[in-house]
């Protein structure tokens, strides 16, 4: 009887090791946060300023932080920007003032986007790398990712335009493609019961650190809807009747972060408004492989 007794007392405590080594942590009402990010150095997409998050975190875990600020399951309704604060960007200083009448835009052309060209595009990466991450590491990466994007045998529809100073470093960059996206700019996948067209989307929007404060932001999203209402317009214009049917171009699409004030105070100057937000998994670069850490998005579209 003893052993009896004893056996069940050592089943009883292995299934207490269970639970408490597998069952437990996914269980906890815990919230997991980044640690304090400083102010990021750039205007870019992300905020995330050289913080490399938290890799294969729980299913559970990634759901509950981010009903920390939405409690959609997939995607939620668009809400009012609301009044996000005055616009950061003050009137420029006349050393700024003197800098930003030296930088010239331009969209790369064939040669720059090359894999095997003049490395413009490995400059444009490493600029996006700093700009998001704070840093360089992981910029193999990025242009990798971006080759994918932009090069001319990629495929896609897509262009970069940069903002350059008189020896052609690249200060300020941002992309844009025609991609299969929803009424609200999201992919089919999110939200499966729109009608998914090739719709303009904005991306990889960053200005250096020294050229901030001079407009630069700005002035590269509008050249993005002047490209849209001239060159795609004209494209599709050019198209049969049938064809044109696949593509939208009323409205430029993107997203941000919530928690990245200084953006959205940008899009938000320059017309855009929220069409929807997201709980998704930003991809952060590393030396040699990328970490997701969960976000909120919200998905910006300005009427052209």
């Amino acid at each position: 009887a003893r052993r009896v007794r004893g056996g069940a007392g050592a089943g009883l405590s292995l299934l207490h090791l269970v639970c408490f080594l597998f069952i437990l942590p996914h269980a906890l009402p815990f919230t997991l946060s980044p640690p304090s990010l400083t102010a990021p150095s750039t205007l870019s997409i992300s905020r995330l300023n050289g913080f490399h998050g938290r890799n294969n975190l729980p299913a559970r875990s990634r759901a509950r932080i981010c009903s920390n600020i939405c409690s959609a399951a997939r995607w939620s309704p668009a809400q009012s920007l609301g009044k996000l604060g005055e616009l950061l960007v003050g009137k420029p200083t006349e050393v700024e003032e003197l800098k930003r009448n030296e930088v010239t835009f331009r969209n790369l052309d064939y040669l720059d986007l090359s894999t095997g060209g003049n490395g413009k595009l490995q400059a444009v990466a490493a600029l996006c790398t700093r700009g998001m991450f704070g840093s360089e590491v992981g910029a193999l990466w990025v242009y990798q990712n971006f080759a994918a994007k932009y090069a001319p045998d990629a495929g896609r529809k897509s262009v970069i335009i940069v903002a350059e100073t008189p020896d052609q470093t690249v200060v300020g960059c941002v992309g844009m493609e025609l991609m299969l996206l929803s009424e609200r700019g999201m992919s089919w996948w999110n939200d499966p019961s729109s009608v998914t067209k090739l719709r303009p989307y904005v991306s990889d929007l960053v200005v250096d650190s020294d050229y901030q404060r001079m407009g630069l932001g700005q002035q590269l999203l509008q050249r993005c809807e002047t490209f849209v209402q001239t060159e795609w317009a004209d494209e599709v214009d050019a198209m049969k009747p049938l064809e044109r049917l696949d593509y939208a171009l009323d409205k430029v699409f993107l997203k941000v972060s919530l928690d990245n004030t200084k953006a959205m105070n940008l899009y938000k100057k320059m017309g855009y408004r929220e069409c929807a937000r997201a709980p998704e998994e930003l991809l952060i670069p590393t030396h040699d492989h990328y970490i997701e850490w969960p976000v909120l998005n919200l998905y910006l579209c300005k009427q052209l």
